[in-house]
C-alpha cells in the first residue's frame, strides 16, 4: 500500500491524455450537431429538403387567411415516401398535401390554410408533422403553424347624424356606409342595432366580403313612448361583428310642427237669427319631416262652426276646412252687434290661431208692395190685396216672421211665415164687409228677431155709389128671339144683384127674373117679355142690391099697342096675321165633333142655339150619348187611342187597347261578384245579370220597340269622385217585337267596377211608356270594421272615399283575433293600424287606377292593409305574421322601405298565398 500514490500517479499520467481526447471529441460532436440544426432540413438517409419550418397569419374574426405552400424536395438518389399530418383538435388549421412517393430530385407541395371563422380573438398554434421514410429508416420534422385572430377592422362613415323633425313626424332617410377592412378574406356578418325605439336603421345587418361596403338607411320618428314632445333626444346605432364594435351617434331635434293656414282671420256679416255662408281656409302640414300628423281644429265660441274637428295630413298635404257662424240668440249672442272668437289649429305643441269676427245685422225684410191701398165699393164686396214677405238675409237658414196690424179693420189671412233665406210667403189683406164712407189709414208690422222690422202703410177708401143706372128700353129689330129688350148698366166695375118685377098694374108687381151682373157691361134682363101676352098692358121694374143698399128703377109701362107695333117676327113682313117660325129640336154637341154626351135635354127653338146640332147632323146615327168628353174634340168614337196616357180616348170604355204594353223582369235587383270568381292577379271585374223583357199582349200591326239606357246615380257606394259615376251597359240596347209577337227576350246588364246604383231606363217607344228601375251594385255581407284591439286610419274625404273600412263579417272576426293575440303578446306596443279594407258596398277601390300598389283585391271585403311601421322589431313582426297565418290570413309586405310600407293580408282561400307568405308557420285549415 506504500507504493499506491506512485501507481495512482502512473495511472493518471496514462489516462489524462485519453480524457483530454474524449473531451475534444465531445466538443467536436456538439459543434457538428449545432451546425446540423441550423442547416436546411436534410436527411442524410432520405435526402429531403423542406422550404419552410413555420407559417403564420393574422386574420379578423370570422375571416380566413390566404393559403401558404411549403415545398418538399427529394435531394437523394433513391425514392422517399412522404407523409404529412396535422395535429388533432385544430379545426382552424387545414392541410392539403400533394406528396406521396418522391423520386430522386422531384418535389411536392403542401398547402396550409388557417381560418378565424368561429374563433374569438387570440393566438392559436400547432405543429404539422412531415415524416420521410427510406428503406427501413424514417425521420419526422415539424412545421410550426401560428394563427393570430384579431377584431374585425370595421370602418363606418359618417359616424354621426343629426335630424330636425316636426313633432309627430318622421325624418328623411340618411345613409352611412359600413366597410369590412379585414384583415383576411371571406365574409363577415356585421349586425346593426339601436338603443332607442325612435331610431329606424333600415337593416338588421350586412354580410360583407373583405373590402366591400353596404349602405344603411337611418331615420328617426318623433312618435313613441321614448319621445315626450319637443326637445333634443340622443341615441346611438351599434355596429358589431364578434368583438369589434363601432358606434354611430344619432341626435333628433323635435320641433313644433310647421302648420300653414291660408287665412289668419275670417269675417262674416249675417242677419240676426241666421247662419252665414261657408268660408274656407286651408291647413297645410309643412313639416319638417315626412309621414302624416293629426291636426285638430277647435273653436272657443258656440256660434262658430268649423266643419271638421281634425285633418290627417302627410307632409306637403293640405285640407280645406269649411267654417261659418250662427247669429242665433244664445248665451254668447245677444242680438245685433259685433262678436269676436277664434279657431285654434293644433298638433302637439304647434298652434295657429284664426280670428273670427261676426257682424250681426238686422235681417233685410223684403215686403212687396211697400204700401197697401184698398177700396170698399158697393157691389164689389171686399177686394183683397196680396202682400209678399221675403227673407233677404244676409246669410242662410230660416226664420219666423211675425205680422201684426194697428187697426181692427185690417184683416190679415195669416199672422206669421217661416222662411228660408230667399224664400217668400204671400199674405192676403182684406177690408171689412161694411164700413161708412171715408178714407181709413193704418199699418202692418213685419218683424223677426229683436231688431228687424218693416212698417207697411195701409189705406182703405169706402165709396157709397149706387149699384147701377137702371134704364128700360125696347131695342128695335131684335124681336126674333125676344119680344123686346130691357137693358141695365151697372155704375161700377163690380156689378150688382138684381130682380125684375112684372105685373098688369103698377101695384101688383111680382118677381119674374133675378140674377147678378158682373163688370160694367150692360146686361139684358128681358127674358120675362117672352112670357107676356101681347094683347095686355104690363108694367115692370128693376131692383138692384149692393153693399150700400137697394136701388129701384122707375115702373115702366109696356102697352099692348106698342108691343104689337114694335115687336113682330123678323120674317113676318109686317103682316100681323103671319104664322110664327117652325120650332126644331136641337141636341148638345159642345166640342163640335159630331157626337153628343146626352147630358142636356133637347132645346126647342126656331134657330140653332150655340153648341147644338140637329139629330141628323150627329155622327152617332141617332144616339145622343156617345161622346165621353164633350168639352174636348180629341175624345170621341172616331178618335185614335193614345198609348202614352191612361185615358179612354176613343170612348169605348177601354184604356190603351191595341197599344204596346210591356214588362221588365230583372233576375235580381242586387248584383255582386262571387268571392270564388276573384283572383289576386285577375283582370277588372264587373257584375252581370240577365233582364227579361216582354209584352202583355201580342204586338199590334206596326210592332213594338223597347230601348234601354243607363244613368248612374250620383254619390252611391261610398265614392266621392268628380263628375259622374261610371255607368253600366245594356246589350243589346234595343229589342223589337214584330206584329203578333209577345215572346220574352233577354238583354244583358253589365255594371261598372264602381259600387253604387244605376238607373236602367226602359222605354216602350210606340207607347211612350217608361219602365225604369234601379240596379244596386254591391258586395253582400259587408260590415264595418272597428271595435277591436286595433285602430282605423280614418282619412275620410281627404283620402278620396267616405269610408274604406268594411269587410266580410268572417274577415272582421279573423282580424279581431289577430289583433287581440298581438296586443296580448305585446301590451306596450302600439296598436295595429288598419289603413285600407273595402268600401261599404265593395267594388273598385281605386277609381282612377293610380294608387300604388294596386288595390284590385280590395273589392269584396277579404283583404286588409295594416301599417307595418307600427310593428317595431323583428320579434314583433314574426309574431304578427304567425298570428295572421294561424287565423287564415296571409301577410305580404308591400312597398318595403318606403313611406307607404304595409302588410297586405289576404283572407280569401288562395292556396298559393299560404305557401308563399306562411312558410314554416302554422296555417289555419
Amino acid at each position: 500500500m506504500r507504493d499506491f500514490p506512485q501507481r495512482r500517479l502512473s495511472i493518471e499520467r496514462t489516462v489524462r491524455p485519453l480524457l483530454s481526447l474524449s473531451k475534444f471529441l465531445g466538443r467536436l460532436l456538439s459543434l457538428v450537431m449545432l451546425v446540423y440544426i441550423f442547416m436546411p432540413v436534410s436527411y442524410a438517409d432520405a435526402g429531403i429538403d423542406i422550404s419552410k419550418s413555420s407559417v403564420s397569419a393574422t386574420v379578423g374574426e370570422n375571416l380566413k387567411a390566404p393559403s401558404e405552400s411549403v415545398i418538399i424536395k427529394n435531394t437523394g438518389e433513391d425514392v422517399v415516401s412522404i407523409t404529412v399530418s396535422k395535429p388533432s383538435g385544430k379545426d382552424w388549421l387545414g392541410v392539403n398535401s400533394g406528396c406521396g412517393s418522391l423520386s430522386a430530385g422531384s418535389s411536392c407541395s403542401v398547402s396550409i390554410s388557417m381560418t378565424g371563422v368561429g374563433k374569438t380573438t387570440g393566438t392559436y398554434s400547432g405543429s404539422i408533422k412531415v415524416k420521410a421514410t427510406y428503406e427501413n429508416s424514417s425521420s419526422t420534422q415539424d412545421i410550426l403553424a401560428t394563427l393570430i385572430v384579431v377584431p374585425l377592422n370595421i370602418e363606418v362613415s359618417p359616424s354621426s347624424f343629426t335630424y330636425t323633425v316636426g313633432e309627430g313626424l318622421r325624418s328623411e332617410w340618411k345613409s352611412f356606409k359600413i366597410t369590412n377592412n379585414g384583415p383576411g378574406y371571406g365574409y363577415a356578418w356585421i349586425s346593426i342595432s339601436n338603443n332607442k325605439s325612435w331610431i329606424s336603421d333600415g337593416k338588421s345587418g350586412c354580410n360583407l366580403y373583405v373590402g366591400k361596403s353596404c349602405e344603411v338607411s337611418v331615420r328617426v320618428n318623433s312618435k313613441g313612448t321614448e319621445v315626450d314632445g319637443t326637445g333634443t333626444y340622443t341615441g346611438k346605432i351599434g355596429i358589431k361583428s364578434g368583438s369589434a364594435k363601432k358606434t354611430v351617434s344619432v341626435t333628433m331635434n323635435v320641433v313644433p310642427l310647421n302648420i300653414g293656414v291660408s287665412q289668419g282671420s275670417l269675417s262674416y256679416a249675417v242677419g240676426e237669427g241666421l247662419k252665414s255662408e261657408f268660408k274656407k281656409f286651408k291647413i297645410t302640414n309643412n313639416g319638417p319631416g315626412y309621414g302624416y300628423a293629426g291636426i285638430s281644429i277647435s273653436n272657443n265660441k258656440s256660434w262658430i262652426s268649423d266643419g271638421k274637428s281634425s285633418c290627417y295630413l302627410y307632409v306637403g298635404q293640405s285640407c280645406e276646412v269649411s267654417t261659418r257662424v250662427a247669429a242665433s240668440i244664445s248665451p254668447e249672442v245677444d242680438g245685433v252687434g259685433v262678436y269676436s272668437g277664434k279657431i285654434g289649429v293644433y298638433s302637439g305643441s304647434a298652434k295657429k290661431i284664426i280670428s273670427v269676427t261676426m257682424n250681426v245685422v238686422p235681417v233685410d225684410i223684403g215686403v212687396s208692395p211697400g204700401s197697401v191701398s184698398m177700396a170698399l165699393t158697393p157691389g164689389c164686396g171686399r177686394l183683397s190685396k196680396t202682400l209678399t214677405v221675403k227673407n233677404n238675409g244676409p246669410g242662410h237658414g230660416s226664420l219666423g216672421f211675425l205680422l201684426s196690424d194697428n187697426k181692427s179693420w185690417i184683416l190679415r189671412a195669416r199672422s206669421s211665415c217661416y222662411l228660408n233665406v230667399g224664400g217668400s210667403c204671400d199674405v192676403s189683406i182684406s177690408p171689412p164687409s161694411k164700413s161708412p164712407s171715408g178714407v181709413y189709414t193704418g199699418n202692418i208690422s213685419v218683424t223677426t228677431g229683436s231688431s228687424s222690422k218693416r212698417i207697411i202703410p195701409v189705406t182703405m177708401s169706402v165709396n157709397q155709389s149706387p149699384a147701377f143706372d137702371p134704364a128700360g128700353s125696347f131695342a128695335e129689330g131684335s124681336c126674333s128671339e125676344y119680344k123686346g129688350d130691357v137693358m141695365i148698366t151697372p155704375s161700377t166695375e163690380c156689378g150688382a144683384t138684381y130682380s125684375v118685377l112684372v105685373g098688369t098694374t103698377p101695384d101688383n108687381l111680382i118677381e119674374v127674373e133675378s140674377g147678378e151682373t158682373v163688370g160694367a157691361e150692360p146686361v139684358n134682363v128681358s127674358e120675362f117679355l117672352e112670357e107676356l101676352d101681347t094683347t095686355t098692358d104690363y108694367y115692370y121694374q128693376v131692383v138692384a142690391v149692393n153693399d150700400v143698399g137697394t136701388t129701384e128703377s122707375e115702373v115702366v109701362k109696356i102697352s099692348s099697342e106698342d108691343f104689337q107695333n114694335e115687336c113682330r117676327d123678323d120674317d113676318s113682313d109686317s103682316d100681323p096675321d103671319s104664322e110664327p117660325c117652325a120650332e126644331l129640336n136641337w141636341y148638345k154637341d159642345y166640342d163640335n165633333d159630331g157626337y153628343g154626351d146626352g147630358s142636356a135635354e133637347a132645346q126647342v127653338a126656331c134657330e140653332r142655339p150655340d153648341g147644338y146640332k140637329l139629330l141628323e147632323e150627329l155622327n152617332s146615327g141617332g144616339d145622343i150619348d156617345t161622346d165621353c168628353n164633350d168639352d174636348d174634340n180629341t175624345f170621341s168614337p172616331d178618335a185614335e187611342e193614345v198609348c202614352s196616357d191612361t185615358i179612354d180616348n176613343n170612348c169605348n170604355d177601354e184604356v190603351n187597347e191595341g197599344c204596346c204594353e210591356g214588362y221588365v223582369k230583372p233576375s235580381s235587383m242586387s248584383v255582386w261578384p262571387l268571392i270564388s270568381s276573384y283572383q289576386y292577379a285577375g283582370a277588372d271585374k264587373y257584375a252581370e245579370m240577365t233582364i227579361s223583357v216582354g209584352l202583355k199582349e201580342p204586338a199590334p200591326k206596326d210592332g213594338c220597340t223597347m230601348t234601354f239606357s243607363v244613368e248612374p246615380v250620383q254619390k252611391t257606394g261610398g265614392h266621392l269622385h268628380e263628375g259622374s259615376r261610371p255607368k253600366g251597359t245594356v246589350t243589346p240596347d234595343k229589342v223589337v217585337f214584330s206584329e203578333g209577337s209577345k215572346e220574352e227576350q233577354e238583354v244583358k246588364y253589365k255594371s261598372s267596377e264602381v259600387s253604387g246604383s244605376d238607373k236602367v231606363k226602359v222605354v216602350l217607344q210606340e207607347a211612350g211608356v217608361s219602365l225604369d228601375f234601379e240596379m244596386d251594385i254591391k258586395v253582400s255581407s259587408l260590415v264595418s270594421l272597428g271595435g277591436g284591439d286595433y285602430k282605423l286610419k280614418k282619412m275620410g274625404s281627404d283620402y278620396g272615399h267616405e269610408d274604406m273600412y268594411s269587410a266580410q263579417s268572417w274577415v272582421k272576426s279573423a282580424f279581431g283575433r289577430i289583433a287581440a293575440a298581438y296586443h296580448k303578446k305585446f301590451p306596450k306596443a302600439s296598436l295595429l293600424v288598419v289603413t285600407d279594407a273595402s268600401l261599404p258596398q265593395g267594388g273598385l277601390y281605386d277609381y282612377k287606377k293610380t294608387w300604388k300598389p294596386p288595390h284590385k283585391t280590395h273589392r269584396i271585403g277579404t283583404d286588409i292593409d295594416v301599417r307595418s311601421w307600427n310593428i317595431k322589431g323583428k320579434k314583433n313582426r314574426e309574431e304578427f305574421e304567425w298570428y295572421a297565418c294561424k287565423n287564415g290570413g296571409f301577410p305580404m309586405l308591400e312597398a318595403p322601405g318606403k313611406t307607404n310600407e304595409h302588410y297586405h293580408i289576404f283572407f280569401a282561400p288562395y292556396s298559393s298565398r299560404a305557401a308563399k307568405y306562411c312558410k314554416d308557420k302554422e296555417v289555419v285549415k
